[in-house]
């Protein structure tokens, strides 16, 4: 760990302070929108998970899982 003597720290501290602007926070639209896409970005990686642990599982015994179309799938979320 670095040692910062008091007059080191003021230094990088004044130097960093231009980089450092206010905190603007999301509206309450924005947030809902990232927790939407979020939400369906975890629901895709979960149905991906478990459609390769069904394809993993019916690979052991020497059997395939057909690929489905994209109009096949089982979970659709429209987002508007």
């Amino acid at each position: 760990m670095i040692s910062l003597t008091h007059g080191r720290w003021r230094d990088w501290r004044e130097s960093t302070l231009g980089l450092l602007g206010p905190v603007r926070r999301r509206s309450a639209k924005a947030q809902i929108d990232l927790t939407v896409i979020r939400a369906r970005a975890a629901l895709v990686s979960t149905r991906t998970a478990l459609v390769n642990a069904a394809r993993g599982l019916t690979k052991s015994y020497g059997e395939r899982l057909r690929k489905r179309a994209k109009q096949d799938h089982l979970i659709r979320i429209s987002y508007r």
